[in-house]
């Protein structure tokens, strides 16, 4: 399935219903659209490193380097 269709779904989904933690699911949605190389597992851990600083170790090297280019 299509990266923009995926985050159209998601983005409904939003709107539909209550999520936890939405901040945190927004931003792995944005992160999913910037980084067509990420799975849409590892932008969620850019959301929760950017969201609530969560300390991500991963042997990952594309999201190490996105992580890494984030850092605070």
């Amino acid at each position: 399935m299509p990266r923009d269709r995926i985050t159209e779904s998601y983005r409904k989904l939003l709107t539909e219903m209550s999520v936890v933690n939405a901040d945190i699911f927004l931003r792995a949605i944005e992160a999913y659209t910037e980084q067509p190389k990420l799975d849409f597992i590892d932008c969620v851990m850019i959301g929760y490193y950017m969201c609530r600083e969560v300390h991500i170790v991963t042997f990952d090297k594309k999201l190490k380097s996105k992580l890494h280019r984030l850092s605070f």
